[in-house]
This record gives C-alpha cells, structure tokens and sequence, in this order.
C-alpha cells in the first residue's frame, strides 16, 4: 500500500451534493481517498454558497463539481471563492468545447472567472488539447480502489465467456454486430446498474469487450479522440481479460496489466480469444491473479488525490 498524503494546507473539496459524491461510479472513489487526509474538508456548492462554511479557513479549493453544475453557479461561486486558488477535476471536459455541448467555451469562462491553478482532466489526449488552448491542465487517472479488486471467481468457473456491460452506443453495437458475422456472441448487460452490482456482473465474465470510438466536432473541425481505459482496468480489476482495439491512450493506463489485450482488426478477435481458452489454466490464471494484485497494489486512486491537493 502507499504512504498516507501528507499536505502542509487545508483544502476544500466541493461537490454537488453528498449523494453525488458518495455514489457517482468514479467521484465515490475519489472522495473515499480524500476523505483519510485530514486537512481536506469535503462540503457541498450550496453550503459554500450559503456561507455555512467560511472559505476563508482554506487556502486552496478543489472543484469537484459537475461541469454544468460549475458553469450555471459560476458568478456567485467566484464571488463566494474569493480569489483563493482553485483546481477543476473534470471527467467530461470534452463538454466544455464540443460544437453541440451547451456549455461549449465553459473552460475560458471558467479560467477568466476563477483562480484557475490547473484543469485536472482524465485523459491525456484532453490534457494536450486544453493546454493547447493556453489553459493549465494536468492529467490525472480514474482507477479502482483496492477493497474492490477480486481475483474470484476462477477463470473455469465464469459463466460468460465474452461479455459487455453498460450503454450500447451506435459504435459498440456495430463491433457486436461485426463479431457476429465472426461466429462471436457478445453476451450484452444493460447499464444503469449501482457500482457494487456492475462490478459483481463483472465477475461473471471470463472477457470483457467494447468499443470506445468516440470523434467530436470542434469549431467545425472533426477530432477522433480516445477515452475510458479505467473500462478495461475495471475488468481486470475483477478478473477478467479485456479487449479492446489498440489506441495511443492505452500506454497512460494499462502499465502492468497482461489481462488487458488489444488489436488493430476485428478479424483478430475470434483467435484471441480461442488462445484465451487454449492457454493452460494454471499460467492463465496467474495472469489474472498478477494482474489483479497490480491494481490492488497500484492504488492510483491515492496518486490522483495527491495531484489534486499538492
């Protein structure tokens, strides 16, 4: 395990709400590290909007709030922050530049309007661009708490060989499609499920597939841009394989994670996939275990905290 966080300043850390913040699959998690540093307070926008809490007592605010939740209080938020240094953790920033996003050019607002030290923002490909904007950012990564990680059940004993869980967006069901036509079956979950019942599901598959092809437009520019590998770590963090098609993005998550396979055509799956089930079972799941213990022990989540409030 890492060293606890030692910081010489008290921090505020503001969220939506307490329900937000203790439920939200990513913000629960980061909110539980945050919690064991003591000189960070964690309060919600409307207690700092009614002053029952006095910024004064801080010398440095964490937003943690959601994009639109900052842009539609940002006046009386800047009025209330008083000057002090803030830096903006935000999982979606590609709302605040895309041509159809409402909150479009929220991130200038937001810099002319507060004392920005960075925007701390989860992907490195959404780092390089806001830089590119001459705006501070600072990449930071989404991971999976150590008490979650399960190597259990066993490989053998999974009953789902190739699985999905979550939202069936145009570009993962055309890979389901495609795999079809490959004699693959993608067996396919709803989401809406709570963090703990996604995570059990999980545990069910022996490999986790999906797509994440996601391009956007950008003062009519179009931009193909990579995100969501915390998928594929989530996956192995409970015993899976994961595949997923090769992006630039993988190298800024996956470190020492073997379960995670990658490739470049939907015509390689099917034998990946049959090598999976060729392997010998001891080597196979010692793979899972190693990996497994990867995650538990990386703890990146104490990594993210710690760039968030030094």
């Amino acid at each position: 395990m890492k060293k606890a966080i030692n910081v010489n300043k008290k921090i505020l850390h503001i969220v939506d709400s307490v329900d937000y913040a203790t439920t939200n699959c990513f913000q629960h998690q980061l909110t539980k590290t945050l919690s064991l540093v003591d000189k960070v307070k964690t309060v919600t926008l409307d207690q700092v909007l009614t002053h029952k809490i006095s910024v004064n007592d801080y010398e440095q605010i964490l937003s943690c709030l959601k994009q639109r939740t900052l842009f539609n209080n940002l006046k009386s938020l800047s009025v209330a922050l008083k000057n002090k240094s803030v830096v903006i953790y935000d999982q979606d920033p590609w709302s605040g530049f895309t041509d159809d996003s409402p909150y479009k050019d929220s991130y200038r607002l937001f810099f002319d309007n507060l004392n920005v030290k960075t925007f701390a923002v989860t992907t490195s490909w959404w780092t390089e661009f806001i830089k590119e904007q001459k705006l501070p950012a600072t990449f930071v990564k989404m991971w999976v708490l150590p008490e979650y990680c399960s190597k259990e059940p066993a490989f053998v004993s999974r009953k789902i060989e190739l699985g999905f869980i979550g939202g069936l967006h145009s570009y993962r069901r055309m890979l389901i499609q495609e795999l079809e036509k490959l004699d693959v079956y993608t067996h396919v979950t709803k989401g809406g499920l709570n963090y703990n019942d996604f995570l059990r599901k999980l545990s069910d598959i022996q490999c986790f597939i999906h797509a994440e092809n996601s391009s956007v437009f950008i003062n009519n520019e179009r931009f193909q841009f990579y995100a969501n590998w915390v998928k594929n770590v989530e996956a192995a963090s409970r015993g899976c394989f994961s595949v997923r098609k090769f992006d630039p993005e993988a190298a800024t998550y996956l470190g020492d994670i073997k379960t995670v396979l990658t490739y470049e055509n939907v015509k390689e799956i099917p034998d990946l996939l049959e090598n999976l089930q060729k392997m010998d079972p001891g080597e196979r799941q010692l793979t899972i275990d190693t990996s497994v213990e990867y995650i538990r022990e990386a703890n990146v989540w104490q990594e993210t905290a710690a760039a968030l409030i030094l």
